[in-house]
This record gives C-alpha cells, sequence and structure tokens, in this order.
C-alpha cells in the first residue's frame, strides 16, 4: 500500500524541525533544555491528525518559538528554517509568514509588508508561497499585485511560477479569489510577462491559470487567445494547454481558434462496441470509421461516456479520442475504456450510453449495460 502524505510528516520529520529549530532560536534552545521538543509537536493525538492539521501544527509551533519582537528578524529566521526543507516537507513554513504579518497589530509599519513580500519570495524557492500569498491579495489587492509582477523578471523559475500560480482565481487545494473570478484584470500584465517564459514550469502555470479564468469569464479568456495566437510555439502550446476544458465543452470560438473543420463536412459510419453487457473491471472496446467531404479536414475526435450515478441519474464525460487531418480517405480510429474502480471515478451497475463527437458536433450513440 501506497505511504499516505500525512506519513511525511513523521516522527523523523518533527526530529529534523527541532534540530533546526534548535539552531536559529534562543528560545527552541533554551526549552529544549528542560522539556522534549519533539513531544511538543507529536502530541498523544497526532496519529490521529490528517495532513493539513500536521502541518498546521508545525507551523503553529515552530512559530511560537521563533522570536517575534522584530517582524524584520522573525523572517530571516523563518527563510533559515525553510533553506533546510525540500517541497513537500517544507509545505508548513510559507503559512508562518502569513500568520505572523496578520497577527502584527500596526501593520502599517511601513517596512512589514515589502519584508513579508520578500520572505514570501525566498520561501517559495525551496516550497512554495502560492497558498500563503492570497491573503495578501484579498487585503492587500494592488500592493500584492505590484509584487507579483516584479516576481515574473526574478532569475528563479520558482519565483516566476509563484507570480502566475499564487494569482490564479480556483487554485486547486486553495483560497478562491473572489474578486479575480469576477474581474481578472489585475492577472493579465502577469500572464503577458510569462507567455514566453523559457520555462515549461511557468508557461504550464500561464495556462493554468488561464484555464481558471475560462470557467468564470470565457469570451475575456479567449480574447487573450485569439489575440496570441499564432505568435510562437509556446504561447500556441499555453493556448492549447488553456483551452482544455472550452474544448470539452465544445465552446464555438475555442473550436474555431484552433481551426477545426465544420463538422457538416463530416461522416462517422460503423461506430460500434465490442458488447452491450460486461462487468465492473472489464475494458470497453469501440471503433469508428470517419471520412471528410472535402478534400482536407482537421478533426478533434472525442468519446463521451454517460455514466449511471448512485442516484440513478447519468453525468457525463468526455474524452479526448484523437485529433487530425484527414481526407477523403475513411479513417479508422479504436479505442478502450477501463471500468474498474478508481480513486477518481466509482462505477455503478445500470445502463450507460457511450458517443462520438467530432468538433463539437454529436453523432452515433451506442449503449452498453454494466453488470
Amino acid at each position: 500500500m501506497a505511504e499516505l502524505l500525512k506519513d511525511q510528516y513523521n516522527l523523523e520529520f518533527v526530529q529534523l524541525l527541532c534540530k533546526h529549530l534548535i539552531k536559529i532560536s534562543s528560545k527552541a534552545k533554551k526549552l529544549s533544555l528542560n522539556k522534549d521538543l519533539v513531544t511538543l509537536f507529536m502530541q498523544q493525538d497526532w496519529q490521529d491528525l490528517e495532513l493539513k492539521q500536521r502541518m498546521n501544527r508545525a507551523a503553529l509551533i515552530s512559530l511560537t518559538l521563533i522570536e517575534q519582537n522584530n517582524f524584520k528578524q522573525a523572517c530571516l529566521l523563518i527563510n533559515k528554517l525553510s533553506d533546510q526543507f525540500d517541497v513537500f516537507l517544507g509545505m508548513f513554513i510559507p503559512p508562518m509568514i502569513t500568520d505572523l504579518f496578520f497577527s502584527l497589530e500596526d501593520k502599517s509599519q511601513k517596512p512589514a509588508l515589502p519584508t513579508a513580500f520578500e520572505s514570501l519570495k525566498h520561501v517559495t524557492k525551496n516550497s512554495t508561497s502560492e497558498f500563503a500569498v492570497r491573503a495578501f491579495i484579498e487585503q492587500y489587492e494592488k500592493q500584492t499585485m505590484a509584487f507579483m509582477l516584479t516576481c515574473c523578471s526574478d532569475k528563479s523559475e520558482h519565483v516566476r511560477r509563484f507570480a502566475s500560480e499564487g494569482s490564479r482565481p480556483r487554485l486547486p487545494w486553495g483560497q478562491a479569489l473572489t474578486t479575480f473570478k469576477k474581474d481578472p484584470s489585475l492577472i493579465w500584465p502577469i500572464l503577458n510577462e510569462l507567455k514566453q517564459d523559457s520555462s515549461l514550469y511557468v508557461r504550464r502555470s500561464v495556462a493554468n491559470n488561464l484555464n481558471d479564468i475560462s470557467k468564470d469569464n470565457p469570451q475575456l479568456m479567449l480574447d487573450w487567445c485569439e489575440h496570441n495566437n499564432k505568435i510562437s510555439e509556446k504561447e500556441d502550446w499555453i493556448i492549447k494547454h488553456a483551452c482544455r476544458v472550452l474544448l470539452k465543452q465544445a465552446h464555438p470560438r475555442a473550436l474555431k481558434l484552433f481551426d477545426y473543420s465544420d463538422p457538416s463536412d463530416i461522416t462517422v459510419d460503423r461506430f460500434e462496441i465490442n458488447q452491450t453487457e460486461l462487468k465492473i473491471g472489464e475494458k470497453l472496446s469501440f471503433s469508428c470509421l470517419l471520412s471528410s467531404k472535402k478534400k482536407l479536414g482537421k478533426i478533434r475526435v472525442e468519446y463521451c461516456i454517460d455514466y449511471i450515478k448512485a442516484n440513478g441519474k447519468h453525468n457525463q464525460k468526455v474524452f479526448n479520442w484523437s485529433e487530425k487531418t484527414i481526407n477523403k480517405k475513411t479513417l479508422k480510429l479504436t479505442s478502450t475504456q477501463s471500468m474498474a474502480q478508481m480513486s477518481t471515478r466509482k462505477h455503478y451497475t445500470g445502463l450507460h450510453f457511450i458517443s462520438v463527437r467530432v468538433n463539437g458536433l454529436m453523432f452515433q450513440k451506442c449503449q452498453f449495460e454494466l453488470k
């Protein structure tokens, strides 16, 4: 059985954390003379804590052991601590900066906000500050986004990615940015700075940010894509990756963006499945024949499965099958779909439907029963 992520926050991790806290904190060093620091973290309920709860405790206790009289000095100590941990095990550190800053009685101190920004930039090189920065965006939108824009020119790809990832309106596992879901205008300067970044790691984040925007503002996102389309391979890759949800939704402007042929010129013949009854765990095989009335036709072929849910209703999932340029000659496509139980999809017995869609137009449909 694969190790749970929370189990990486174990005794060995806590011992290492305590070792480094003693090095940077006189308070931790003094406390360790009279008390076992490990037990301070790993109380009796440790085994019952989930991943986020373990991370929260590691952050909270570490913060109490760091001198907080001077905000700038405290951030420097947090930076030193972050240098000792890799990406995953260091994810408890960025929230320490956020918690420390928002605990200040006087947040109007001129050095405080820039100091917090610089500390977030430092620790994101070792872990990621994309979650921790979102509270700053909520409270200090213009100042934070101006800072994020400066990160776009940093020599570290981790800092450049942080600018895009931290400003995503719908960051998975992160706090949604409600104002950016309504109006993404402050994000565009960042995406424009990073759209030709040398790092695929960064460009992938740009594409994911655009995909987030498309869920609330598809027309604005497509405006950006049309403006930047066919300028360079880097931007073309970003646009294709960013439009993946809109393409699955058969959005007309998204389909037109990639020059897919008029689906009325496509003919689909003999869409067939290998069996009309199969058991959970087996594979469904299917095939179809396609041809184009025109000499050449660029096609995006998808298959759509209407899965039956526990409540007896159906929910359709769209899968990309093939993208080709075809001529009048017949093109045969074959594929399979597993009906095994998955962590991301549970199958239920009952009648299912599978159909083929070409360039956004639904063609033939077959049905099968899962037993």
